[in-house]
């Protein structure tokens, strides 16, 4: 219904009010009023109209208008227009323009695109007057009370300027002017009225009052003034903070307010009715806006869809022998039939065309992406690369004739390539109708309480502390988590700042707090954008976005693509650019057999890290059970690794039966549907099928039917029950059959996956598992190149390339790109890019000028050429790293000397440019070694120099320090390293469930999770209860040869979570939980030598010690060397072995001489005259 000012006819105005200078949320920084909300107490307050004019934006204008009509309210679009031209300093003036119609609705789209689009230079949106005049037609104005110019101006008692102002807005607008009115109790608003009546009466203007609504209830202005300092980044209590922008009487007045406080300028409060009743603005909704195609001869766009998809389909049919051309061509026919009646002839040939752009110009395109795979026009377009009718997807999945719909292609494009696809949309269909599409961030509950501790004044840490205890659940709601979790709870009831915090961050939680331009989506229209939707555009973007978002687009009925990035694409095109370099051909991926033995063993081998969608740990459990070894078991593997059919137990049904179990099919008409998943009903397209075969359906009202049973609508799902029984009875299937069958299919249906979707997404997958397995160099090295700014990622890549023979070596100044390159050798050389402080600028520096002028011969040659461009703390990360290793092999020293060497090269660049010589005459000075200069500083330890390794990359490359340990903890570790200990648990029939090991600790993250409990009858529990949340740690143990990925629990975790951030070797004991490794005791080396260690063992030669007296002075010194330290408890016993040429004895000391050994100890023993030897003896491990 669309209301209109006929149904404001009979209103009387003495006794109404309409609100027209109001804020919503989307007026991010300033309004803390929610659309629904709006309209919920306007319908309870009784107002007939309402307008929202947010600043500069009509953001909310689809939601506001379709919330008005659902409460039978009017809606008045506007908006609050910001006028300047001074682009260095923000607008002062502002006035709030309306929409009389739909010609007014379009201008001001158009006036507030300018704001956005003007290449002024400016940081503010702003229009000039000038724009508001050429863009006029349709519009009334407010004049914008105290801020707006003529407010100003009244004030300062500027007769001049009220009459030039004046003067304009008149002579453009007319009776569509309004001077506006505020008593809001904000500084010089009395004056400003005052001023603003005697002018009315002057000029027989009208007036209209107005609130400049910000909030919904006078209590909500405290929670107004937090999401202000929110977004203006200051505290409450911040002194530079103005506090007379707002005042708390910006609230939803009732009419009565408003007429009580505007009762000596009655007209006032009768003119916003008046307005309201010249408003009037009918948006066509629901209506589609397709784009055409543009085509040079005539030719119409049905022709050219039917003519380009006929000779892509003969192409394919004679490239491939053995098809049934008859039932390809009747595919065909069937689909261009009904995209030809459903008018989405132009849709499918715009996607056709950037997508063959995109390949002619190399940007890799993904095969396909959704249900639009399941099309035999698009894959003879070149829009997908599946055939349907080889995998049997179906047309009606992805446009339904018995449901009209738009059409939507999801396109994966390689994220380095996207953008340039998206600037040729732009410039191809006119960059007017061509903008990305706006989405709207939200303040989610822990950045809520996060920004409202920081704005109340309160110390961070408070803040974390609450963070902490909500549970982290996607998207949980703070109201939620104070149900879920009872710490919170007690928190929140004990804890007066924490309440006050939690009781604000529920004000604001779910407003709108940011605004972005969405990566993906794209809009192209038939006309300019702005017919349908004004623009935005940030400052950093080429292209323009839509003020609606997502749902909103479609509401107006433009059609979206979405352009993907997809990160798989990257890495491929990546993998055949390592490989064109270091091989004779580059495999061509469409022509790759889907049967490559060596892909299949590396997938049943769970070796699946950086294969696409699938390298979870729960997916590589479900690929070891299932074994895969066709391309069918790939596809079904996306389908059951997710949360229903997982929870249905499908996965074990199907992986039992690929491996024997017997089964039956429920009726005979099943098995050609459910062979290929042995009898499970895997994808929605079966369950279509199903409902074909058994019962009758067409499959576009089967496509009706798996949309019902997916919704669970119960009126629905009666009547599709009926109409499938009825089917499956004139189908010769009896009653109780057909009913049984409908309630599986309804069972399995919740749970059924896209299988045109899969079947996409299981080639992408088979085709990085069969480079990874073929080319393995090539692909590490591309994955790593793709990671290359997250060290965690690089750490458990690194951990793989072992796993795969790869040695990855340290960067090479004179070698390295700024990517991770395969080298000869089975290498992969590490990229100048993952080293930390090295930004991509800088390496291009570097290769820059390796390329113009030769190879670096040393650090000091290094230095002299890139002085000027390189600071001396930006080359130490690299030397440290390893990269000068081969032209300066002394890595310490190289080290040491890098100030002295890079303030000579300075010298030398002065010098140089102030055109001084050296003594000997030569315009150059002599080369500087930096080893020389440091002869006698004494070299850093290798423990030093791995620190510092570790420091620049996050994680040892060259060396790991384990290797300096693993002598001294042969007796105390289980298993010589990691990949002794894991080859043991994969291939030992009686794999150790616990053991100790050695090594370091990397990527520590701590967590809270909260588990759920769940009801006895689960089915009616809305929310399980949450227990209290329960921290823990997980770590990765490296030692160099092998890692192993732990996790750290309950009095564990308590006792040893500060050992999470040790940075040397570490002795962690661990036992098998589940699929996992948990670490039960975590200690430093010399830790673990104290608690293991039993005895201690001392051979002492005394055979030439002399005399008695003298033996005796050094047990003396021996008893002084032990006693700092003595345990007495929990110490080792001391033993001492004494011998000569003749003989030797043994004795042991008193147990109150029981000492904690460690390596001081042993250094002071040994230091005593005759000690030949001391070892320790240790306890047994497990």
């Amino acid at each position: 219904m669309i209301i209109t000012s006929q149904n404001l006819s009979d209103i009387d105005a003495m006794n109404q009010f309409v609100h027209l200078h109001l804020h919503s949320e989307y007026s991010v920084k300033d309004s803390v009023l929610r659309i629904p909300a709006l309209f919920k107490k306007a319908r309870d307050l009784g107002f007939p109209a309402v307008a929202v004019s947010d600043a500069n934006n009509l953001f909310a204008t689809i939601k506001f208008y379709t919330e008005a009509i659902k409460y039978g309210i009017k809606p008045i679009i506007g908006c609050e227009l910001s006028i300047g031209t001074d682009t260095a300093s923000p607008p002062t003036d502002q006035c709030v323009a309306l929409c009389l119609n739909e010609k007014g609705y379009r201008n001001l789209s158009r006036l507030v695109s300018t704001a956005y689009l003007k290449e002024d230079g400016s940081k503010w949106p702003m229009v000039s007057r000038e724009d508001i005049a050429e863009h006029n037609e349709g519009l009334l104005i407010l004049s914008g009370a105290l801020r707006g110019s003529l407010g100003q101006a009244l004030l300062r008692d500027d007769a001049k300027q009220v009459d030039l102002l004046l003067d304009f807005w008149t002579s453009v607008f007319k009776d569509r002017f309004y001077i506006e009115l505020q008593y809001t109790q904000r500084p010089d608003e009395q004056n400003y009225v005052a001023q603003a009546i005697k002018l009315a009466k002057r000029t027989a203007l009208p007036a209209d009052a107005s609130n400049d609504v910000c909030f919904l209830a006078k209590e909500d202005f405290d929670a107004h003034e937090i999401k202000v300092c929110i977004a203006e980044g200051r505290t409450l209590k911040d002194k530079h903070r103005r506090r007379d922008i707002y005042s708390r009487e910006q609230y939803l007045k009732s009419a009565d307010e408003m007429i009580a406080l505007f009762k000596d300028v009655p007209s006032a409060i009768q003119n916003s009715v008046e307005i309201a009743k010249r408003c009037t603005v009918k948006l066509q909704l629901e209506q589609n806006h397709l784009p055409s195609f543009p085509i040079a001869d005539g030719t119409s766009a049905a022709e050219k869809l039917r003519a380009d998809a006929e000779v892509g389909l003969q192409n394919y049919l004679d490239s491939k022998a053995g098809l049934d051309a008859a039932a390809y061509r009747e595919r065909l026919e069937m689909e261009l039939k009904v995209i030809c009646k459903m008018t989405y002839e132009g849709y499918f040939l715009i996607v056709a065309d950037f997508i063959m752009w995109a390949k002619n110009h190399d940007i890799p395109v993904g095969p396909g992406r959704g249900s639009g795979s399941g099309s035999l026009v698009a894959y003879a377009l070149g829009i997908t690369e599946i055939d349907p009718l080889q995998y049997g997807l179906l047309f009606e999945r992805f446009l339904n004739p018995d449901r009209v719909s738009l059409p939507d292609f999801d396109i994966d494009f390689c994220i380095e390539g996207r953008d340039r696809v998206i600037q040729y949309v732009a410039d191809r269909y006119g960059r007017d109708k061509v903008g990305q599409i706006i989405t709207f961030g939200s303040l989610g509950a822990k950045a809520a309480v996060r920004d409202v501790t920081r704005v109340l004044g309160f110390a961070y840490g408070l803040g974390d502390d609450i963070v902490k205890l909500i549970p982290s659940v996607l998207n949980i709601k703070l109201r939620d988590a104070l149900e879920e979790s009872s710490e919170l709870k007690k928190r929140y009831d004990d804890d007066e700042k924490a309440k006050r915090i939690y009781d604000r961050a529920l004000d604001l939680e779910g407003l709108v707090r940011n605004v972005s331009q969405h990566a993906a989506g794209i809009v192209i229209a038939p006309s300019p954008l702005t017919d349908y939707t004004a623009l935005y555009k940030e400052a950093d973007h080429h292209n323009a976005a839509t003020h609606f978002d997502m749902k909103d687009i479609e509401k107006v009925g433009l059609v979206k693509f979405d352009f993907l990035g997809l990160e798989a694409l990257t890495i491929i095109n990546k993998t055949l650019e390592n490989i064109k370099r270091h091989h004779d051909s580059v495999p061509e991926l469409t022509q790759i057999p889907l049967n490559d033995a060596k892909t299949y063993r590396l997938l049943q081998s769970g070796a699946t890290t950086a294969v696409f969608q699938l390298e979870s740990d729960g997916m590589r459990r479900l690929i070891k059970n299932l074994k895969p070894d066709k391309f069918e078991d790939i596809v079904a593997l996306l389908a059951l690794y997710r949360p229903g059919p997982l929870k249905a137990s499908m996965d074990k049904e199907y992986v039992n039966r690929k491996h024997g179990e017997k089964f039956e099919y429920e009726h005979p008409i099943l098995e050609p549907i459910l062979s290929t998943t042995y009898g499970v009903i895997l994808y929605q397209e079966q369950v279509m099928q199903i409902a074909q075969a058994l019962a009758g359906y067409t499959l576009g009202s089967a496509d009706l039917l798996r949309r019902a049973m997916g919704k669970k609508i119960a009126e629905e799902m009666a009547a599709q029950r009926a109409v499938f029984i009825d089917g499956a009875i004139k189908n010769n299937v009896d009653r109780a059959t057909a009913t049984g069958l409908f309630d599986l299919i309804e069972h399995f249906a919740g749970y059924g996956f896209n299988r045109a979707h899969s079947v996409a997404y299981a080639l992408i997958a088979y085709q990085t598992a069969w480079l990874k397995s073929n080319y393995s160099g090539a692909f590490m090295a591309a994955v790593l190149t793709s990671e290359i700014s997250d060290t965690d990622k690089i750490i458990d890549l690194s951990d793989e390339c072992r796993n795969l023979g790869l040695t990855i070596i340290p960067p090479d100044i004179n070698r390295s790109q700024y990517e991770f390159t395969e080298i000869e050798g089975g290498k992969i050389l590490y990229g100048l890019g993952a080293i930390r402080q090295v930004g991509r600028e800088m390496v291009k520096t570097i290769i820059d000028e390796r390329e113009a002028r030769g190879a670096y011969q040393s650090l000091a040659d290094f230095c002299q050429r890139l002085v000027a461009k390189i600071r001396s703390n930006m080359i130490e990360p690299l030397i440290a790293t390893g990269s000068f290793d081969e032209i300066e092999p002394d890595r310490g020293a190289a080290l040491q000397s890098l100030e002295d060497v890079y303030a000579l090269a300075e010298q030398e660049s002065r010098d140089s440019k102030s055109g001084q010589t050296n003594i000997f005459g030569d315009e150059a000075a002599p080369q500087i070694a930096p080893k020389s200069m440091h002869e006698s500083t004494p070299t850093m330890t290798r423990e030093q120099l791995l620190a510092k390794e570790k420091n620049s990359l996050g994680f040892y490359l060259t060396a790991n320090p384990v290797t300096e340990y693993r002598d001294k903890l042969r007796h105390i570790v289980s298993y010589k390293t990691l990949k002794d200990f894991k080859r043991s648990v994969e291939t030992s029939q009686n794999a150790p469930r616990e053991a100790w090991l050695a090594g370091v600790i990397n990527k520590p993250e701590e967590k809270v999770i909260y588990k759920k409990q769940s009801s006895q009858n689960e089915q009616q529990t809305e929310k399980p209860r949450a227990t209290k949340g329960m921290a823990m740690a997980f770590f990765m143990l490296d030692d160099g040869t092998g890692s192993l990925n732990l996790s750290l629990f309950g009095k564990h975790y308590e006792n040893y979570r500060d050992k999470l951030s040790h940075e040397g070797v570490v002795v962690v004991g661990v036992y098998r939980a589940a699929n996992h490794w948990r670490a039960s005791q975590i200690m430093t080396v010399e830790e673990a030598q104290k608690s293991f260690a039993k005895d201690l063992n001392v051979v002492w030669d005394i055979g030439n010690l002399g005399n008695g007296h003298q033996v005796n002075n050094l047990v003396d010194e021996l008893n002084s060397a032990l006693q700092p330290f003595i345990k007495p408890s929990g110490g080792c016993k001391v033993y001492i072995s004494f011998r000569n040429t003749n003989a030797e004895t043994r004795m042991i000391l008193s147990e109150s001489c029981k000492v904690e050994p460690c390596e001081q100890l042993f250094e002071r023993i040994k230091g005593i005259p005759g000690v030949q030897d001391v070892t320790v003896k240790y306890r047994p491990t497990y």
